[in-house]
């Protein structure tokens, strides 16, 4: 063993001061003027707490992000980078040989493998400016002779590869002063840090700086990803215009009433010859078509269901009226996918929950309640939050689209669009409270059969809740009995006026799910927005209809989703949808709708036409709202793309099976 490898090996676990060496040329002006007091001192290193993100290495792959010829750990099924210490590449400089062995051990053991130990400043600028040189973070001491770290950092900074987006920690034995510290932090150091070094603070600060660059980065890019969108958006919108002319057609057809009226009323009053008893005539007429219509949009329906139109679309659009005497439907939802391995990866719109077990499931549920700090606002006691999650998972049924994993799904994409997408800054914490477990509980219990079936089936649940809305009050019912146990108590500690908006609330969100109210409802968010104001988080209106529509947004996220996310759930809900219609053919009591028959549709045209007559619609409108969404919305348009192309190949195949 050399001399050298005795000593790393003999003061390596210890904690080490380092050897002054002469100043450097910047700091030697400042270094005469302190006095022995100062270096005296009794400085530690400020410790921030961080958690060492992780993940492993076989599904991950090296990718360059440009800045500064830096390399993160990225997967692109997550969409989340992070780094790995193994691949972290660290300069640290120091011009004391045992601080440097010290501190090479010290990084070897905590994980960090690619290190370049330097004894200058002027040695370490000259690796800094090799062809191949690649490094993530420098770590330098303060006076050095010749080229100090002051210095050091100042051509870093000046350096065109590296410039500031090379973090660089400055550390001194000698200089201890809070002003050093402060002159450190004002000229571009990450940190500073005191010596003698203590180890586990020092391997924090290295992972702190390390995840706050990469945050910075993400950010960056994630501003670069918003302007590309807006451009992809704007390319793509003309392209699926011409794809759904056909639905397109049908949305303008269908005005909305109170569109409808604005626009009478103002006809009326600018026509200056006309004298109060036509004014009061017209107005007569449009009061009497609000009192004698219940679902507003249905007149513009009925007429719309006269002209041509693919049997699809007009049996989707069919299933949307309130008129219980025709046929009404809940269209199918559909959730969120992308893969995420810890509850930061809740936050992104492309969350997979199928790489996940029902239990971890329950756990990220947990996870999400607990990060709006919801759980000590509200004293939610945390046995009862298990049991509650756990008794909602048992009463969702096995169905192709309508069970757990779509509940979830639907739960997540709330989550992200209050977290990631800036929709939390408008609301309260109950409303964020009551949106999360309307979100959970939206179809608890479904039985994957449509509202339309149960009222013609005359089942029991049609019979219970008169033909109206069925499943969304079984399913709001159904959440506050569970709630109403004792073990399941959840709102045990809310006040009595709390208790009451919270269930108004619950209700009102997952009531709005259900289709025969899309129109009326994306109608008042379309006149909310053209008054051109921000939504007011003092005014319980504009907080209730947000909640409405970001609810309502989840739970058809998945025409919005990567994708093969997108396709995965658009085969499940025709499914359960074709199922049904099995059953309606068997049993033949009455037609089975075109969008439910797998005989004469397919998956690809319903949910095309649902993108087209339901989803763009919506999430414009709320993009008008939370900007963040776009992305989305960039996405919807692709996969209506990727829809025509399935659509055309699958009449190709048809065409060529008729000619056979």
């Amino acid at each position: 063993m050399s001399k050298d490898e005795k000593v790393m090996k003999s003061t390596s676990d210890r904690i080490v001061n380092s050897s002054a060496g002469s100043p450097s040329r910047n700091s030697s002006s400042r270094n005469s003027n302190r006095t022995s007091s100062n270096n005296n001192r009794n400085n530690t290193t400020s410790s921030t707490t961080t958690t060492t993100t992780t993940t492993t290495t076989t599904e991950a792959s090296d990718e360059d992000d440009g800045s500064g010829g830096r390399k993160w750990r990225s997967n692109s099924a997550r969409g989340l980078k992070t780094f790995i210490m193994g691949d972290v590449s660290l300069l640290v400089v120091d011009d004391d040989p045992v601080q440097r062995m010290v501190l090479k051990r010290w990084l070897h053991d905590a994980g960090y493998k690619n290190l370049t130990m330097c004894e200058s400043g002027q040695q370490a600028w000259e690796k800094l400016n090799e062809p191949d040189a690649k490094f993530d973070l420098v770590v330098t001491d303060l006076m050095m002779p010749e080229v100090g770290g002051d210095m050091l950092l100042e051509w870093i900074k000046n350096h065109p590869k590296y410039g500031s987006s090379l973090p660089v920690i400055l550390m001194s034995g000698e200089d201890k002063t809070e002003e050093t510290a402060a002159s450190a932090i004002s000229i571009g150091s990450q940190d500073f840090l005191y010596k003698p070094l203590i180890k586990p603070l020092f391997l924090r600060k290295i992972t702190t700086v390390l995840e706050n660059m990469l945050i910075k980065e993400r950010e960056a890019a994630y501003e670069t990803l918003m302007k590309e969108k807006e451009e992809e958006i704007k390319k793509l919108t003309s392209e699926v215009y011409l794809l759904s002319n056909e639905n397109i057609k049908v949305m303008k057809a269908i005005e909305s009433p109170i569109e409808g009226i604005a626009r009478t009323l103002s006809n009326i009053l600018s026509d200056e010859s006309l004298r109060d008893l036509p004014v009061k005539q017209e107005l007569e007429n449009i009061f009497l078509t609000i009192r004698t219509n219940k679902d507003l949009y249905a007149p513009a329906i009925q007429e719309l269901l006269k002209q041509e139109m693919n049997p699809e679309a007009k049996s989707l659009l069919l299933s949307c009226t309130e008129n219980t005497l025709a046929r009404r439907a809940s269209i199918p939802t559909f959730p969120v996918v992308v893969r995420q391995d810890s509850i930061a990866g809740l936050k992104n719109w492309d969350f997979n929950p199928f790489l996940y077990t029902d239990k971890d499931l329950l756990a990220l549920i947990k996870n999400m309640f607990e990060s709006f700090g919801l759980m000590e606002r509200f004293q939610i006691p945390v046995q009862n939050l298990e049991q509650f999650l756990l008794a909602v998972q048992k009463h969702y049924h096995n169905n192709q689209y309508h069970n757990f994993y779509h509940a979830f799904d639907v739960m997540q994409t709330v989550y992200c669009i209050l977290s990631t997408m800036g929709g939390a800054v408008y609301l309260t914490h109950l409303d964020i409270f009551a949106l999360l477990t309307a979100a959970l509980c939206h179809d608890v219990g479904h039985p994957g059969l449509t509202n339309t079936f149960l009222i013609n089936s005359e089942n029991e649940l049609a019979m219970l809740y008169n033909d109206r809305s069925v499943l969304e009050c079984h399913h709001s019912s159904l959440a506050f009995r569970l709630l109403k146990k004792p073990e399941y108590d959840l709102l045990k500690h809310l006040s009595p006026l709390e208790k009451k908006e919270l269930r108004t609330t619950i209700i009102t969100c997952i009531m709005a799910t259900d289709m025969a109210h899309h129109f009326t409802n994306t109608a008042k968010l379309e006149q909310r927005v053209k008054l051109g104001k921000t939504f007011d988080r003092e005014n319980k209106d504009d907080r209730l209809m947000l909640l409405e529509a970001i609810l309502k947004a989840a739970d058809i996220s998945n025409t919005g989703k990567p994708w093969p996310l997108a396709l995965e759930w658009a085969k499940r809900v025709a499914e359960e949808g074709f199922l049904q219609g099995d059953i309606e053919r068997k049993e033949n009591k009455w037609p089975v709708p075109e969008h439910l028959d797998r005989t004469k549709t397919t998956f690809a045209k319903n949910t095309a036409n649902f993108i087209d007559l339901f989803a763009i619609h919506l999430y414009k409108l709320i993009a008008e709202v939370l900007p963040d969404i776009k992305i989305a919305l960039a996405q919807m348009y692709e996969n209506r793309k990727n829809l025509a192309e399935i659509i055309k190949e699958q009449e190709k195949e048809t065409q060529a099976q008729n000619s056979a």
